[in-house]
């Protein structure tokens, strides 16, 4: 998967989640402070896809309440 970031910082932390490495603490305060939103979702979204494949989870709660 081809992906071009804006933020150029996001490029260290994509080659990190490709090789399975641990994210650090500084790459946590990056994904937080990015401004390039496309980029950090099309990461949690190869995330995603490499976890669960095309697969899509409902849940279902329901509240009862007595009042």
């Amino acid at each position: 998967m081809d992906i071009s970031f804006i933020d150029g910082r996001l490029e260290n932390i994509y080659s990190k989640v490709l090789k399975g490495s641990r994210l650090s603490k500084e790459d946590g305060i990056c994904i937080y402070k990015t401004h390039d939103l496309i980029g950090l979702g099309q990461i949690a979204n190869h995330v995603r896809q490499s976890l669960h494949g095309n697969k899509a989870f409902y849940i279902y709660n329901q509240h009862l309440n007595y009042t």
